[in-house]
């Protein structure tokens, strides 16, 4: 094996590690929610000089593959394999939901995938004793399985991203696209709309610098500041002489842009969208004709 997972989930903690055996790389920790999105992003389109669109892979931007500048034929052929395999997974209506521990078996067996697994009992210190047989799984119910560490033996790549989809689906994480970074991440609720990346969301519209937080404390710092905007702007409106003299629609046009762009962030607060908002209230707020008192 060149590879060793393990995996626990104890007391609302997840603990997670990779052990690379040849290169002597142990105890590696890595984000179980995030850990197979952040593969998928390995994987970028650059076009060339003719404007050829062309897939390349950056291979140091994850565990799986950073301690490989160049690999092999068959590492670069395994690698190719797994992203054929997991654009089909995420292409069917209900993505990596839809495949059973069953189905998951055969698409084991199409994919020639060689990891197995195995379950140990987790003591207070997280280590773990007492080996048991991994077929025995469906015996144990949800609040079992938290007590046991899952040991994922590895031979590939391929292993090792597989090894992690089949413990999404035996216990029941969905994999789903973050609302805000648009990365996909796993996780136990629809509820969840935001990962817990550290966003990497430039807010051009603030004039403080902020300090960089996850996802959902991003989009609700952002929202904060545009909502203090938009209020800021409405009264200054209130007290235009525009609004004095009765000339009200520049006013509910403005609340209803404000409305219809807040209606789309909640949908899909992206990059893009927050962008598209604050790019509106700089454009209200400098435009100074209406501001004549």
């Amino acid at each position: 094996m060149k590879y060793i997972i393990n995996i626990l989930e104890k007391d609302n903690e997840i603990y997670c590690n990779l052990n690379k055996i040849e290169s002597q790389k142990l105890n590696i920790e890595f984000d179980l929610a995030t850990i197979i999105g952040d593969f998928l992003n390995i994987r970028e389109k650059v076009y060339t000089k003719n404007k050829t669109p062309k897939t390349i892979y950056n291979y140091k931007n994850h565990i799986f593959t950073n301690d490989n500048s160049y690999l092999s034929s068959t590492d670069s052929e395994n690698i190719t394999k797994t992203f054929s395999a997991l654009d089909k997974i995420l292409s069917l209506p209900q993505g990596l939901s839809s495949l059973t521990v069953l189905k998951f078996e055969e698409l084991k067996h199409i994919l020639s995938l060689s990891f197995y697994y195995t379950l140990s009992t987790a003591s207070k210190d997280n280590s773990s004793t007492n080996v048991y047989d991994s077929l025995i799984l469906d015996d144990f119910n949800s609040t079992q399985k938290q007590n046991y560490w899952f040991t994922y033996h590895c031979d590939s790549i391929c292993d090792l991203v597989f090894a992690i989809l089949h413990y999404y689906v035996i216990n029941n994480y969905k994999f789903v696209q973050c609302n805000h970074c648009k990365l996909f991440f796993a996780t136990k609720t629809l509820k969840q709309k935001y990962c817990n990346r550290i966003s990497p969301y430039i807010n051009v519209f603030s004039q403080k610098k902020s300090t960089p937080t996850n996802c959902e404390q991003t989009v609700r710092n952002t929202k904060q500041q545009f909502s203090r905007q938009r209020m800021r702007i409405s009264n200054k409106i209130l007290h235009s002489i525009l609004y004095v003299e009765g000339k009200t629609d520049f006013y509910y046009d403005f609340q209803n842009m404000c409305y219809y762009f807040k209606k789309l962030i909640d949908k899909s607060s992206s990059f893009e969208n927050l962008d598209k908002y604050g790019e509106y209230l700089n454009k209200i707020e400098n435009e100074r004709g209406w501001l004549i008192k």
